[in-house]
């Protein structure tokens, strides 16, 4: 089954569906998602990609699984309840190769002997031994004068060979269009925490001992001016009121028991740098959990019926080369350079042909759609480069025994709140009044009050605004007999400007709470404090285990790429279908050990080292996912095989998933398993990892290297081929 594309820009289906596609609102099983509204001419009717992709899918489906659907009755079921039993089965594949090309029997473009080997680009060392394409719709079957499928191949490769062939047409402009592989980043944990941060200050109140007080005193209490900044950011004076909270309060780990509560703590998803890892760690630990004493259950205590126990511990980098500490290193000045040259060269030739740096124009309301046309060069306000964060000296870890993740058998994984400074992943502020002040300022000087001195190219019409139109664009598609116009779920009208710029560089700089106070500007509504709780899990071990301190190796000697979320979707041998990209393993955010020096513990008392990771999730559980799915968990193990990585403990609870795409904001992601909990598979997205690397290693590192991976490749192959992970 599948597309085929003809010499021209027509698709059409190899063979008529046994099922009609929707044409109205009830057989769509997203009702919720708006029909299209443009007007159909005589013969042709309109559709957006997403209904023509689960048409697709509804099709396949039933083309490869037929039996699995059939009424028990013997009844003819109606088109929705098929669709809908389809779309929501666990056989059902939404992610597949569509379309097939056929070369006409003279085109000598394509050699059908292709095989995947051959055409892999194997120049990123993300992608090793695999295809990758950004869409679904980038990937090909070949097919020869007999219809058979002879190989998968890329839309870059047909472009490759068409311009190498010289043959040209709509085919090959549609070809251009794909773009490269990239990293996509987590939805932003500073956006969470402004949020929380600007819900606080308008919802909660104030203690109610701050609240007796008078005006006077309240406002002695309050640091000024002169005791910024502070000396640490866990200074008490860095903390405004209400700030700070008592850990682990009931409705910021639970939001649901109080529906309009935001003060609930965001995870901490981001990659940072082992350089910017805090130095020092500030344990409180009331329960005594670093002690790791087996067959301490739950309790019911909160946190403010305990004595806070308090113990310090440093960073470790377990005798690790810092190979990756060293790119990361190099690539933040390459950053720097970077963004300097973009301005230097934007200074130089401010023009729209050359790459715009960060900024913005001194009056962006004359973008208008009535206002497309010839214009005036517009003033463009170039801001300086966005200070790096810095490394961070201190951070706080919260433990609770209520927060017990899960248990091993060396080990006790805690979802714990890690307070770090708050500069560490929010960024600097630039005030834009002391920046239009500061233009001002500038074009006052060269141009004269009344713009006396002002240059006479600046009222030249040398530039034109022009609106343009975003979006997939229209194809023309077939299924049987019926012919449709497919358009892109969204298209988006924006003005664009084309011509030279006034370019003007402000001197205003970017402000920080923790250097000096903030502007006048920004002070009213940037009330906050110089630390921010996040979400992660931290892990400890039972003594004389070691297992912790490899899988800490571990974490600070696996790829980059191991951390990083990717757009598009790759083929990787032996998984003959489309892949996601995302992560393989959890972010690190360091491995401790315990300062004796500095801590008041007994030398003889046993503190557990912590391993501090992202928090991803709970452990699959094979009967609930989608054959899909299951491949998505075994791809993370071939990826890992492909880097020379054996894990060492391949089972249900080493592979862990949670809601959503971790690039959506985490209501929406949790929107995305409501699906789920009414039986649904059908618009449900997971993200899924692997965990524990205690036993896992490579061939410097491990003794049977060769003997552990030929055992741990057969495991996975079985598991692949029985489509089920075995406890």
């Amino acid at each position: 089954m599948g597309l085929v594309l003809q010499s021209s820009d027509a698709v059409t289906a190899s063979k008529p569906p046994p099922v009609d596609p929707p044409t109205t609102e009830q057989n769509d099983p997203c009702p919720s998602r708006p029909a299209a509204s443009s007007p159909s001419p005589p013969g042709v009717n309109y559709r957006t990609f997403h209904e023509h992709a689960t048409d697709l899918i509804v099709l396949n489906a039933l083309d490869r699984y037929r039996s699995c659907f059939q009424n028990d009755n013997d009844e003819e079921e109606d088109i929705a309840s098929t669709r809908k039993r389809v779309l929501n089965s666990r056989k059902t594949r939404r992610r597949f190769i569509f379309n097939e090309y056929k070369p006409p029997g003279n085109d000598a473009v394509l050699d059908l002997s292709w095989k995947i080997e051959s055409i892999l680009d194997c120049s990123d060392v993300r992608l090793g031994n695999r295809m990758w394409a950004e869409t679904l719709a980038d990937f090909y079957y070949l097919s020869d004068d007999r219809g058979a499928l002879s190989a998968s191949v890329l839309r870059t490769y047909f472009f490759a060979s068409f311009q190498k062939h010289g043959t040209f047409g709509s085919f090959y402009k549609f070809l251009q269009g794909e773009a490269s592989q990239q990293v996509v980043p987590v939805y932003s944990v500073a956006k969470l925490i402004r949020e929380i941060e600007s819900w606080v200050v308008s919802n909660v109140e104030p203690p109610k001992l701050l609240k007796d007080l008078d005006a006077e005193t309240l406002s002695a209490l309050q640091p000024t001016d002169e005791e910024q900044p502070p000396a640490s950011c866990f200074s008490p004076s860095s903390y405004p009121a209400p700030w700070p909270f008592e850990p682990f309060r009931a409705q910021d780990w639970h939001p649901q028991e109080k529906l309009f509560n935001f003060t609930h703590i965001p995870t901490l998803q981001e990659y940072i740098p082992r350089h910017l890892l805090p130095k020092t760690l500030v344990v409180h630990d009331p329960w005594g959990l670093i002690h790791v004493t087996v067959g301490r259950g739950e309790s019911a205590c909160s946190w403010a019926e305990m004595d806070d126990v308090v113990h310090t511990y440093k960073l470790s980098n377990c005798s690790v080369p810092d190979g990756r500490c060293e790119q990361d290193v190099k690539a933040e000045e390459n950053l720097i350079k970077e963004q300097q040259a973009k301005i230097d060269a934007f200074l130089s030739k401010p023009h729209s042909d050359t790459p715009v740096p960060d900024g913005m124009l001194l009056d962006p309301s004359q973008i208008t759609p009535t206002l497309c046309g010839p214009a005036k060069p517009p003033v463009y306000i170039v801001f300086p480069p966005k200070p790096l964060p810095r490394a961070a000296e201190e951070a706080h870890l919260y433990l609770s025994k209520a927060a017990r993740l899960g248990v091993g058998h060396h080990s006790y994984v805690y979802r714990a709140e890690f307070e770090i400074p708050r500069s560490l992943v929010v960024d600097e502020l630039l005030c834009k009044e002391c920046v239009m002040s500061d233009v001002k300022r500038i074009l006052e000087e060269q141009d004269g009050i009344h713009g006396e001195l002002r240059d006479a190219k600046w009222e030249e019409y040398s530039g034109r605004y022009v609106l343009r139109v975003r979006g997939t664009r229209a194809t023309t598609r077939k299924f049987g007999d019926r012919e449709y116009e497919v358009r892109g779920d969204t298209r988006e009208a924006m003005v664009e400007y084309e011509g030279p710029y006034r370019a003007i560089e402000t001197t205003v700089k970017y402000q920080s709470l923790e250097r000096a106070p903030y502007c006048k500007h920004l002070r009213d509504d940037n009330v906050h404090p110089l630390t921010a709780k996040t979400r992660v899990a931290a892990k400890l071990s039972l003594q004389y285990d070691t297992q912790i301190r490899a899988e800490a190796k571990n974490y600070q000697r696996f790829p980059k790429h191991f951390f990083e979320h990717n757009n598009g979707f790759s083929i990787m041998p032996p998984f003959t279908k489309p892949i996601p990209l995302g992560a393989v393993v959890p972010q690190f955010y360091g491995y401790y050990e315990i300062d004796r020096e500095k801590s008041t513990v007994s030398d003889y008392a046993y503190c557990s080292p912590i391993l501090l990771v992202e928090d991803c999730g709970k452990s699959i559980s094979p009967d609930e996912l989608s054959t899909e799915e299951l491949d998505e968990c075994l791809s993370l193990l071939y990826r890992m095989h492909d880097e020379g990585w054996v894990h060492g403990s391949v089972y249900c609870r080493n592979i862990v998933w949670q809601a959503g795409l971790l690039s959506a904001h985490p209501i929406m992601r949790q929107m995305d398993e409501y699906p789920t909990a009414k039986g649904h598979l059908w618009g449900r997205q997971r993200s899924f990892r692997l965990i524990d690397f205690g036993r896992s290693g490579t061939m410097e590192s491990l003794d049977d290297y060769e003997d552990d991976m030929e055992y741990e490749e057969r495991k996975v192959e079985g598991l692949r081929l029985r489509r089920r992970i075995l406890e």
